[in-house]
């Protein structure tokens, strides 16, 4: 999926060691508003990547003119 949408793994590293750590309680975990607007900037774009390859079918990957390899 991430070929498909273009997506670096140290691009999703980020959104995905970000929600990791309770969101509730431990406080300690506690992340930056700069870095939780980056994740949520981050997530966005792969959601808006996924419906876009979505509406496209579903079957080829996004056309690399359009949607350049996002890096970490």
């Amino acid at each position: 999926m991430r070929e498909a949408l273009r997506l670096d793994e140290r691009y999703l590293r980020m959104v995905t060691e970000g929600s990791r750590a309770p969101r509730h309680g431990d406080r300690l975990q506690e992340i930056g508003v700069k870095e939780r607007g980056e994740i949520g900037l981050r997530a966005w774009t792969v959601m808006n990547r996924f419906l876009e390859f979505i509406k496209r079918g579903g079957q080829q990957p996004l056309p690399e003119s359009e949607f350049p390899v996002l890096l970490g």
